[in-house]
């Protein structure tokens, strides 16, 4: 039986493709909204693994730079300690300096500390050094200490 509008079964299909091309227009919709989300979020983590990398890539220079820092002052310590000043023409003074705190340090590092043991000659091949002087701290401010001094007392 056929009516004015069609056939039913036409309308009903019309009407279902309908609701099918609605559905489909929302899902893709969706899908560009999902798609936009889902592309600032890999920008998001592609510029954290950047900046994750030049962290990594700075600390590693910093700690290179300070291992060569630190092997040079060993190097130069275990030639102080192998020969001691004075064995070679250099020059021996001893230095008073009375430096203040500032914020709980002295402005230096030490370092050896092991028990002095005298040679022939008197002299000591062992002993306490100093490793680094802190830029704006008392010792640099008063001045006179230098890396690989040997710290009497």
């Amino acid at each position: 039986m056929q009516r004015a509008g069609g056939h039913c079964c036409a309308r009903a299909l019309r009407a279902h493709n309908g609701a099918l091309q609605a559905r489909l227009g929302a899902l893709h919709k969706a899908l560009k909204k999902e798609a936009l989300r889902a592309g600032k979020r890999e920008k998001s983590l592609v510029a954290q693994l950047a900046a994750a990398q030049l962290e990594l890539q700075m600390t590693a220079l910093r700690y290179q730079k300070k291992f060569t820092e630190y092997s040079a002052r060993l190097d130069s310590l275990s030639r102080c300690v192998a020969a001691p000043p004075g064995g070679k023409g250099e020059e021996t003074k001893s230095l008073t300096l009375v430096l203040h705190r500032d914020s709980g340090s002295l402005g230096f590092n030490i370092i050896g500390g092991r028990p002095c043991v005298d040679n022939q000659d008197g002299s000591s091949s062992e002993g306490i050094f100093v490793s680094k002087i802190v830029d704006t701290g008392p010792a640099a401010k008063e001045g006179g200490l230098q890396i690989h001094d040997r710290i009497i007392e």
